[in-house]
């Protein structure tokens, strides 16, 4: 099985425009049965945080927020792991 493992350490969260691509990517990864992790280290154990992902929208998004996108990589089988 291939496997990928992303680490999001210097997710700047006021910049939420910047942060939703680890999340496509890994979803993308996942819909292709990769075993994906995505570890989060410094700043980004912040998107853990209840509430902390679904108040932030990347403006071309539309409605969606970091927490939609961390969901639909969730559903897809990726593991998040606080380091």
């Amino acid at each position: 099985m291939t496997k990928l493992a992303l680490l999001l350490w210097s997710v700047d969260l006021e910049r939420p425009d910047l942060a939703a691509a680890p999340f496509v990517y890994a979803a993308a990864a996942a819909a292709l049965d990769a075993e994906v992790e995505i570890h989060f280290a410094a700043r980004a154990v912040r998107l853990l945080v209840a509430g902390e992902a679904a108040a932030r929208r990347p403006p071309a998004q539309g409605e969606r927020t970091l927490h939609d996108f961390m969901q639909d990589a969730a559903r897809g089988g990726a593991r998040f792991l606080a380091c």
